[in-house]
C-alpha cells in the first residue's frame, strides 16, 4: 500500500493532503535547524577553552548570523569550527525533516490497526521528539568530548519534559489498547502509553488520581524530590533560601500540587512522566551503585542517571526500561570494539543511552509489538529487569578490570 494513498475524503491516510504533509515536513525541518543553531550557540560555552580547546565558539556579530544555515554564510571566520557548525545545523535540518516524514507521513510509530487513523500522528509529538533529540545530541556531544554530561543540559530537559507531557499528553508514545464496554466486547482503540497501559483506557489505580485523592499527589511529590536530590547540586556559597536549587524544589512542588488540583487526565500524564523519571534514573543508579561497590571506585558517572531521567520524562517508564535494555547491548558492542582497538577502559555510556532512545522512538511499533507482553506480566518484567541490571553491572566491571590490567602491563 502506497504511503501517500488517498482516502475517500481526498486526503492522505494521515489526515493531511500531500501539500500539507510537505509543509509540515519543511516546517519541522526548519525547526531542526533552529535546534542545531541552539546547540552550536549554547553547548560550547558550557566548557572552558582550557578543557575543550578544539571547540571554540563562533562569535555572532549581527542578526543575520543568528539564522540557521544562512547565518554561517555571514560569519566572518573560516576554519574547522565554522564547517562544524554548518554540518551540525545541516544534520539537524535533515533529521527534523526525516522525523516529520517518518512519524506523520509514513506513520511508522502507530500500530498497524490504526494506520488510517487521522489523529494518530499529531505534529506536537514530532516537535516533542525533536526537542528531546536536541537535548540528547547536546549530552552525547559533551560526553564524547569531555566525559561529562552537564546539569545545564539534563535539568532543563527533564523539567521541560514534565511540563510538556502534562500540557500535551498526546506527545506520549502511541499504543493500541482494549477499551471495556458495557454489554459488549472490548473495543480496540488508539491510545498513548500511560503508567499502567493506555493513558485514557486504563489510567491510574483508584486513589492515585487527581484531587481529592492524596496518594497520587504524595507519590508525585516523592518522585520529584528523588530526582531533585540526585540530579541537582547545592551551591555551598549561598544560604539555603538563596540557593536556586531550593527555589527549583519549591517551584516544582507548586507545579505538581497545581496539576493535582486542576485534575483531569493531564495529571495522570504528569504521573506517567514522573514515574518515567524515577524508574529510568533508578535503573542507572542501581548499576552505578553495584559496579562502584564491586570495583571500589566510581564505575559510571552520575550524568548518565540524569540523562536517563530526561529520557524517561519525555517517553515514560516503559520506554525507559526498553532503552536501558537496548543500551546495555549497544554499550557492550561499542566497549568491545573500543577495547580491541585502543585497549582502554574509559567508555562514555551516555551515547549508548541516546542511540538506544533514538532507535526506540523511530522503531516504536516494532519494539512495542515485541516487548508489550513483558509489561503485561509484572513478575516476568521484574525478572528481566533484574537480569539486565546484573548483566550490565558485571559487564561494566569486567570492562573496567580488563582496562586496568592492560594499563598495569604497559606500566
Amino acid at each position: 500500500m502506497a504511503l501517500l494513498k488517498r482516502c475517500d475524503e481526498g486526503k492522505t491516510m494521515n489526515g493531511l493532503d500531500s501539500w500539507e504533509s510537505i509543509y509540515v515536513c519543511v516546517g519541522v525541518a526548519l525547526c531542526g535547524g533552529v535546534v542545531g543553531r541552539i546547540l552550536t550557540a549554547l553547548v560550547p560555552p558550557l566548557f572552558c577553552e582550557t578543557t575543550a580547546p578544539q571547540i571554540k565558539r563562533v562569535q555572532i556579530r549581527n542578526c543575520w548570523e543568528q539564522m540557521p544555515i544562512i547565518g554561517t554564510l555571514f560569519i566572518k571566520k573560516n576554519g574547522p569550527e565554522k564547517r562544524l557548525w554548518s554540518w551540525i545545523e545541516i544534520s539537524a535540518i535533515a533529521i527534523g525533516g526525516g522525523m516529520a516524514w517518518w512519524e506523520i507521513v509514513a506513520r511508522s510509530q502507530l500500530p498497524l490497526e490504526f494506520l488510517a487513523h487521522e489523529q494518530g500522528a499529531p505534529v506536537l509529538r514530532v516537535f516533542a521528539h525533536l526537542v528531546l533529540f536536541g537535548f540528547m545530541a547536546a549530552a552525547t556531544w559533551s560526553d564524547l568530548l569531555h566525559r561529562v554530561i552537564p546539569d545545564a543540559i539534563t535539568v532543563p530537559g527533564t523539567l521541560l519534559g514534565l511540563v510538556c507531557v502534562w500540557a500535551f499528553p498526546e506527545i506520549l508514545l502511541p499504543i493500541g489498547c482494549e477499551q471495556a464496554r458495557s454489554y459488549a466486547t472490548p473495543k480496540l482503540v488508539l491510545d498513548v502509553l500511560g503508567p499502567a497501559g493506555g493513558l485514557h483506557c486504563v489510567g491510574m489505580p483508584d486513589g492515585y488520581t487527581a484531587a481529592p485523592q492524596w496518594m497520587g499527589l504524595l507519590m508525585s511529590l516523592g518522585l520529584f524530590f528523588f530526582w531533585w536530590v540526585i540530579c541537582t547540586v547545592a551551591d555551598a556559597r549561598r544560604a539555603v533560601l538563596h540557593d536556586p536549587r531550593t527555589w527549583l524544589l519549591a517551584a516544582g512542588a507548586v507545579f505538581i500540587v497545581g496539576a493535582w488540583w486542576w485534575g483531569t487526565e493531564a495529571f495522570v500524564s504528569l504521573e506517567t512522566s514522573l514515574i518515567g523519571v524515577g524508574v529510568s534514573m533508578g535503573l542507572v543508579l542501581a548499576v552505578r551503585s553495584g559496579a562502584s561497590h564491586a570495583l571500589g571506585r566510581e564505575a559510571m558517572g552520575l550524568g548518565d542517571a540524569t540523562l536517563m531521567a530526561t529520557i524517561g520524562a519525555w517517553l515514560g517508564w516503559q520506554a525507559g526500561v526498553i532503552i536501558f535494555f537496548m543500551a546495555a547491548f549497544i554499550g557492550l558492542l561499542w566497549g568491545t570494539i573500543q577495547w580491541l582497538k585502543y585497549r582502554g577502559n574509559e567508555l562514555p555510556y551516555g551515547p549508548s543511552l541516546c542511540l538506544a532512545a533514538v532507535a526506540c522512538v523511530f522503531f516504536w511499533r516494532l519494539v512495542w509489538y515485541r516487548v508489550s507482553e513483558f509489561f503485561a506480566d509484572p513478575i516476568l518484567l521484574i525478572g528481566v529487569v533484574v537480569v539486565v541490571v546484573i548483566a550490565t553491572t558485571v559487564t561494566l566491571m569486567l570492562y573496567r578490570m580488563l582496562g586496568r590490567g592492560n594499563a598495569s602491563e604497559k606500566a
